[in-house]
């Protein structure tokens, strides 16, 4: 493991939660210990890293903040600078990957938008696009935007539109610093897509519905998405139940994990060839309710953030099935809802 510093963010609408955890990793002793909680929060905070600073989007009521926070050398958080939506409900937040933007989901009114980052942590908003369309689902009586990914490449964001069952994909500017629809695809009615990756080629785009607990795979070539699949992430069980959550692939492209909520599970999927997917099994989360979940640098071990048990757990990742062992140390992070670490 080469992970140093990790950061938690919760999913807290009760104002409980005060601030980001913060955990570095002491290698004489083999564990994280926890270094302090940072900044002030109440809602949900999604983080992200981009360059040297970490950025925290806050869901307040029906606005949000986005925050960046400096990364001190001891792991220790310093906010540098704030940007307030009064209307936005901000869901998500993605990190190009020279650092320079970052990309924000909103599900209050449909929108993406488009932000520098500066080296200082100085944000500027460069563009922000508005989303349209509804579906069958209450939920989905207007354009929601759960979340946004940025291609590894950097020139493309895919958008999951869970208010219009459909996954949208801009190219990305760099330049004029903006946003440009390059294709939008709709998937089966009452899915609400939730959560994508890409996979490190560029190839494939992965996206995971809440509704349905489905895993869709699409191609992406020359600013196109074509659906090639679609399949089930839970375990079949005598019941169920839970909603999935959270995707992530792994830094050499043969593996997927999903997380499911109501089942407490990750499930691990094989990537073929082909860029369609083989199940290779449900592994436990070794907490309850895992929502966020995150990679260590090194692809040794998974990260689980667990709402429910108020827990982040260590998973070690066995190289040659890429299932998960049981997990390790347990840290107490109450309402966790998303980590990160570098």
């Amino acid at each position: 493991m080469n992970s140093t510093i990790m950061y938690c963010g919760a999913w807290d609408f009760k104002g409980e939660i005060k601030g980001l955890k913060a955990f570095v990793w002491d290698a004489q002793a083999a564990q994280w210990k926890e270094k302090g909680t940072f900044g002030q929060m109440t809602g949900q905070s999604i983080l992200a890293l981009a360059g040297s600073c970490l950025i925290s989007v806050w869901e307040l009521g029906q606005g949000g903040h986005v925050v960046s926070y400096e990364i001190r050398e001891d792991g220790s958080l310093a906010e540098k600078d704030v940007l307030s939506f009064s209307s936005a409900k901000l869901s998500y937040v993605s990190a190009a990957p020279d650092g320079k933007h970052i990309f924000v989901s909103s599900m209050g009114d449909g929108t993406v938008k488009m932000i520098r980052v500066t080296e200082d942590g100085k944000m500027t908003l460069t563009d922000e696009r508005q989303l349209t369309g509804h579906s069958v689902t209450p939920r989905q009586n207007q354009a929601k935007v759960h979340s946004v990914m940025v291609s590894p490449d950097g020139k493309w964001l895919a958008a999951a539109n869970l208010g219009a069952d459909e996954v949208e994909l801009f190219r990305v500017d760099h330049e004029t610093e903006t946003l440009r629809l390059a294709d939008s695809k709709g998937i089966d009615f009452g899915r609400e897509p939730r959560h994508m990756a890409f996979h490190p080629s560029g190839d494939y785009l992965y996206v995971l519905t809440e509704g349905g607990n489905r895993l869709y795979v699409f191609t992406v070539h020359q600013g196109k998405l074509r659906e090639l699949a679609a399949y089930e992430t839970r375990q079949e069980t005598g019941e169920q139940k839970g909603a999935a959550a959270d995707i992530v692939v792994s830094w050499d492209g043969k593996r997927i994990y999903t997380s499911n909520r109501g089942q407490n599970n990750i499930a691990v999927w094989r990537v073929l060839a082909s860029g369609l997917l083989d199940l290779a099994g449900h592994c436990a989360c070794g907490g309850q309710g895992p929502r966020g979940l995150c990679l260590s640098p090194d692809g040794s071990t998974l990260y689980a953030a667990n709402y429910d048990s108020g827990t982040v757990t260590s998973l070690p990742i066995d190289q040659e099935t890429g299932l998960l062992r049981p997990a390790g140390q347990v840290l107490s992070v109450p309402a966790a809802g998303c980590v990160r670490v570098k």
